[in-house]
């Protein structure tokens, strides 16, 4: 008897959860049908929040999905550049759908499957309201699931409810539809986060938003993490994966960009050589004080004063400067608005020297692929530089050297 009720039990679990995916495949978009018209429960929750939804693109006359779909993506690239670049690769494979249908109704999308069949609810929504007059229920507009074929599709739209679809709208479900396959592939198990940020960037009001409210937005959402694209030769890495949900996060005090304290980076910095030490090593994971990004790129970085009171040496491809000591607790390196190194604060250095390849024989200062170097070319050392500055292609343009 107990084996039978443990049975009944499990399968009245399976049940229930079959019935909260409501047996429909996938993940879905949700629409509001109203008297005379159609629209995404992302639009209706953007507006129930005095967001005002709009995509149009002021750089074309005739606007399109793929307009539309460009300026949310614009505004979220300034921002944060890998999120955008993802959000509109994944759009634009619907964008291309739908273009292509446009022209040739018969043919079939390779991402899109655009028909009369009725879509199988999903409850994913978890929605609050719906506005007055319009349906009760939202109608499963779309269902993302992921292909298992070469024939399949990933996409499934309800075409009745897309043809009364503003473009807007439409360009709306495209981008939801992206930002809900982001947020699956962190973890997401509902859509309330992508209704959320999906609105929010397709807002007017997005574009008066800091960086700083960006993050705290994307840290609630199932984004695991925020990419710094590195240009500078001055870090090792060419990407920083900051973990958003695992790191502390603070707002810089002197400027509108965001820190991690405590994040491990590789800088471009060695061991100095000496006689006794004449392999010299790179740093590795080195626990900065601080690191500060703002829109993709890193703003300061704050070193351990070890690093530098250790005597150790900055090497950039074309130059090198050896620490002398730090000069208070928050040894820092600033960088432009490129990510490009731009100065110092809280350091001395000891030397600062030009290097150079040979390519062929003959010396390039410009070339650092060639076969051989760096060298250092002694005739430009500047003993006990005061100042160290250098210029958006991280050429140095002010080094003063020390006077005593």
């Amino acid at each position: 008897m107990k084996i039978i009720l443990i049975l009944i039990c499990f399968s009245v679990s399976q049940l229930s959860l079959a019935v909260f995916r409501s047996g429909g495949a996938g993940n879905g978009g949700d629409a509001i049908v109203c008297p005379n018209k159609v629209i995404l429960l992302d639009s209706y929750e953007a507006e129930k929040m005095h967001l005002t939804i709009d995509l149009t693109n002021p750089k074309v006359k005739v606007q399109t999905w793929r307009s539309m779909v460009s300026t949310a993506v614009k505004r979220l690239e300034s921002f944060d550049e890998y999120t955008a670049s993802l959000l509109y690769d994944y759009a634009m494979e619907m964008v291309t759908d739908f273009e292509k249908l446009v022209l040739f109704p018969s043919k079939r999308g390779k991402f899109v499957s655009l028909g009369y069949d009725i879509i199988a609810a999903i409850n994913d929504s978890e929605h609050v309201s719906t506005p007055a007059g319009c349906e009760e229920h939202p109608k499963q507009l779309v269902s993302q699931v992921v292909p298992t074929g070469r024939l399949s599709y990933r996409y499934h739209f309800d075409k009745r409810l897309w043809e009364q679809m503003s473009l807007q709208e439409q360009s709306m479900t495209i981008l939801h539809e992206a930002w809900y396959r982001i947020m699956l592939e962190n973890g997401a198990k509902t859509s309330v986060a992508t209704r959320y940020i999906n609105g929010l960037v397709a807002s007017k009001e997005f574009e008066l938003y800091s960086f700083q409210y960006y993050i705290e937005e994307i840290k609630a959402t199932e984004l695991k993490y925020y990419t710094i694209r590195n240009t500078s030769a001055a870090i090792k890495h060419t990407e920083i994966k900051l973990n958003l949900k695992e790191h502390n996060l603070v707002n810089d005090e002197s400027s509108t960009a965001v820190c991690a304290p405590g994040l491990v980076l590789n800088p471009s910095i060695k061991e100095t050589y000496t006689i006794l030490n004449r392999r010299q090593k790179y740093l590795k994971n080195v626990v900065f004080q601080n690191v500060c990004f703002e829109n993709s790129l890193l703003t300061k970085v704050i070193l351990p004063v070890k690093v530098p009171n250790a005597k150790t040496t900055l090497r950039l491809p074309f130059y090198q400067a050896e620490f002398l000591a730090a000069t208070d607790k928050n040894p820092t390196m600033y960088f432009h608005k490129n990510g490009k190194l731009k100065s110092f604060s809280g350091l001395r250095f000891s030397k600062f020297v030009e290097m150079f390849y040979l390519c062929d024989g003959k010396e390039s200062y410009s070339d650092s692929q060639c076969e051989k170097g760096p060298f250092i070319n002694k005739d430009t050392q500047i003993t006990n530089p005061l100042k160290i500055e250098f210029n958006a292609d991280e050429r140095p343009i002010n080094v003063f050297e020390r006077s005593y």
